[in-house]
């Protein structure tokens, strides 16, 4: 069961991921480190993880097309911070 759903432990709540948040806004995520380059990202507990696979590859394609038809392009994650996790 571990393969498909990747438990966040209750002790990483509020120190390493500090904040709820969507992905592309279909995929409900733990977010943290917000201020650097590359933030700490997992699906929230109850989500299986292959929903935050399927839809970063979706987005990945729709870059790769945006790309190809602007080489000026440049994507940005898709990412709404809904809230603060209490510690």
């Amino acid at each position: 069961m571990s393969v498909f759903f990747n438990h966040v432990p209750a002790r990483e709540l509020g120190t390493t991921f500090t904040h709820y948040g969507w992905f592309c806004g279909c995929v409900p995520v733990y977010l943290g480190a917000l201020d650097t380059d590359c933030p700490a990202v997992a699906a929230r507990n109850g989500v299986p993880e292959f929903a935050l696979d399927l839809a970063e590859m979706v987005f990945g394609a729709c870059c790769l097309i945006c790309s190809l038809l602007n080489p000026e392009f440049e994507p940005s994650y898709p990412f709404r911070v809904t809230g603060r996790i209490k510690p």
